[in-house]
């Protein structure tokens, strides 16, 4: 591989794209999407800031998503990443990265984001009905419980669901949440 010694304004563009693992990318800059196609780029820094762009859809785009998501220290870019991976929740790495960033995100934003991405998986995938419940109980961001709480509305039969909501109506110091949660068990059947 022969590289160029970079000019000033380019030393953010790549030249070259080695074989660069995760473990050698010390942060991703920035992640963009062509605005009408699914073309994403992705600027990630080395021991010099690249580039990497493609598909949404490419392997590549996608561990630098997941890695976005998890582990940058920009929470403009951590939400930018976690609204490009709702696009592909199906993914069993895409759906951990969405819980990991709802259960441990400290920007309420990427935790709103990543609970949108988890919502049509609540029915059917208990892990990720255990995060929104999680969020829904302890959450800071009522913006983030409410939320929860609209999208365990499908599964508030279940058990552990019915049990968080009677433990919210009796105790939530959120009126509203406690209105809800109440609302909500009003609406169930009672269980001999």
């Amino acid at each position: 591989m022969i590289r160029l010694r970079p000019t000033d304004d380019q030393a953010h563009r790549i030249l070259d794209i080695p074989r660069t693992t995760e473990a050698s990318i010390s942060g991703i800059r920035s992640v963009t999407q062509e605005p009408g196609s699914n073309q994403v780029t992705i600027k990630y820094d080395t021991v010099q800031t690249e580039q990497a762009q493609g598909s949404v859809n490419d392997q590549r785009i996608q561990q630098l998503l997941l890695f976005a998501a998890r582990s940058n220290y920009s929470s403009g870019v951590r939400m930018d990443s976690v609204d490009l991976l709702t696009q592909k929740p199906d993914d069993t790495r895409v759906r951990e990265a969405l819980m990991y960033a709802l259960r441990y995100d400290n920007n309420p934003g990427v935790r709103l984001k990543a609970i949108e991405g988890l919502g049509s998986y609540v029915k059917d995938d208990v892990r990720v009905r255990n995060e929104v419940l999680n969020a829904l109980i302890a959450d800071q961001n009522q913006g983030v419980r409410t939320q929860a709480l609209l999208l365990l509305e499908p599964v508030k039969a279940d058990s552990s669901v019915r049990a968080a909501l009677q433990h919210l109506a009796q105790t939530d110091q959120n009126q509203y949440i406690r209105s809800q949660a109440r609302t909500v068990l009003a609406q169930l059947p009672e269980i001999d």
